[in-house]
């Protein structure tokens, strides 16, 4: 579908927005909303359409919804930043899920809004995107200004101080007409000359400064000691942010360079001062607001987990009042499973990480729960755990958690019936190609004869090799080698195809 564009005066225009959504009805509405905020609004139905308008436009903000055909929304997010000058980005989705939220934003987003919209939050959030762009704007012109001011004074000063003389007149122009501020300061840290616009940011007049120490503006923090020692020394400092103190003691957020130069003969330091209070107070807020978002995130898997453990004490209690063997025994195998999957959300909720869980801590606690459940059975077997660290993504735990509980059910129970004594091998590997191998063996009296490996007819290990070869889209081998042999490879998944180990997590 051709792009549409919104007709807006030329002179009511002020930014740009991308309108990227599958469904014509949104498309329209979001552009109808915007347009009447005076912005200039283009849209595409897809993010392969959405690819070719950045091609050829300078867009401001993408609005975008996460699922759509041909190239989705998060995808998009990750070749804007790659390929594009980074516009800002809202994402748009129907059914929001912990993965496509935390995902997102990884991907280094805005934000993401839930349908059905609400037009003044969205109208509220567009404009916190669109003032963040212009910050970040200003930021880089005045950092591309800063460097080419820096470099013209460099080229001046590496000349003697007479020819800084004869070009006076030129170089007080520039000094004086800065955006930015500026002074020169000997490496005593006294005052030697500033602009008119390092005085509006500080607060003080030329006159005070010739009578103030530049270590006089830091306030004491572990940052400035650092940068005190810099500035004592002599030492170039490029953009080093700190808070400082204006001449009525109100405290500011000031990005700080300093320069080795010669003036008038004599070593001194060539400082520039630019006052990002506003943006390092945006910073903060978005800051704030992932904290929030994450502890919201921790809070949800804090809760299933919980809820889960109250159905396996329902069925613990249930279990507790028949008197039926055949039925504890399916209540026993019901609660492992829902405990597998209980697991996940436990070791997210302790965790630092809000997207993957440690592999190898994840089997052991299902192997010490398995023998914990048969303790008059693993009182008499060695068990040896070669675990390797190794992080997996939440859509593949839990399918995993569930075929791995299933095998350790099995060897937990039935190969030493009668042995006094045996052998278990629990291995996790990561192999090439970012493969994940676990093995599982035993010495015992191994498989049933009668039992098709290749399919299995017992519930338990049907249920997980359909889990392995359906949702891991890997394969499960089970066969008798001097007892029971079982191992399950599978790939991780994208958001892990880098190497993600974390041994040494807490």
């Amino acid at each position: 579908m051709a792009k549409t564009i919104i007709d807006v005066p030329i002179e009511s225009l002020q930014n740009t927005i991308l309108v990227v959504d599958d469904e014509e009805s949104i498309r329209t509405s979001l552009s109808y909303m915007l347009q009447k905020k005076g912005y200039s609004v283009i849209t595409a139905s897809d993010g392969g359409e959405a690819s070719d308008i950045l091609d050829k436009s300078d867009i401001d903000l993408v609005i975008s919804d996460i699922a759509m055909p041909v190239l989705d929304g998060l995808e998009l997010v990750a070749r804007i930043h790659k390929q594009y000058r980074p516009p800002e980005i809202l994402l748009i989705t129907g059914e929001p899920s912990l993965e496509s939220a935390t995902s997102a934003v990884r991907l280094g987003i805005f934000d993401y809004i839930t349908k059905p919209l609400n037009y003044d939050a969205l109208i509220t959030t567009v404009h916190r995107a669109l003032e963040k762009k212009t910050l970040l704007d200003e930021k880089a012109r005045l950092e591309k200004q800063n460097e080419r001011y820096l470099q013209d004074l460099e080229a001046k000063y590496d000349e003697r101080s007479y020819h800084l003389l004869q070009t006076e007149e030129k170089y007080r122009s520039l000094f004086e007409n800065s955006n930015v501020g500026v002074g020169v300061v000997n490496l005593e840290g006294k005052v030697i000359e500033v602009n008119d616009t390092m005085c509006k940011i500080t607060g003080y007049s030329p006159k005070e400064f010739k009578q103030l120490s530049t270590l006089d503006l830091l306030i004491v923090s572990e940052p400035n000691k650092k940068l005190r020692g810099l500035l004592t020394q002599g030492t170039k400092v490029d953009d080093f942010e700190t808070q400082l103190k204006r001449a009525n003691g109100l405290i500011y957020w000031a990005s700080l360079s300093s320069k080795p130069i010669q003036y008038r003969g004599e070593p001194a330091l060539l400082t520039t001062l630019i006052d990002i209070t506003v943006r390092k107070e945006y910073e903060l807020s978005l800051q704030r607001a992932l904290a929030d978002k994450e502890e919201m995130l921790r809070e949800i898997h804090h809760r299933t987990k919980n809820n889960m453990n109250v159905i396996i004490s329902i069925l613990n209690m249930q279990a507790y009042t028949t008197d039926d063997q055949h039925v504890k025994e399916i209540l026993g195998k019901i609660n492992d499973r829902i405990y597998s999957m209980s697991l996940v959300h436990e070791q997210i909720y302790s965790s630092k990480e809000l997207s993957s869980i440690d592999l190898a801590k994840y089997i052991k606690a299902l192997h010490m729960r398995h023998y914990s459940l048969h303790a008059d059975i693993a009182k008499n077997i060695r068990i040896d755990l070669e675990l390797e660290p190794s992080a997996i993504g939440l859509s593949q735990a839990i399918p995993l958690g569930l075929a791995v509980n299933e095998i350790l059910a099995n060897v937990a129970k039935h190969p030493f019936v009668d042995k006094d004594k045996g052998h278990v091998l629990i291995k996790l590997e990561k192999l090439q190609n970012n493969t994940i191998q676990i093995i599982v063996r035993d010495d015992g009296c191994g498989f049933p004869e009668d039992l098709d490996l290749s399919d299995p007819v017992t519930l338990g290990l049907h249920m997980a090799k359909i889990l392995v070869d359906d949702q891991l889209v890997g394969k499960l081998e089970l066969k008798n080698d001097r007892g029971a042999y079982a191992r399950i490879q599978f790939s991780l998944s994208d958001e892990f195809e880098n190497d993600k180990s974390i041994s040494g997590r807490n």
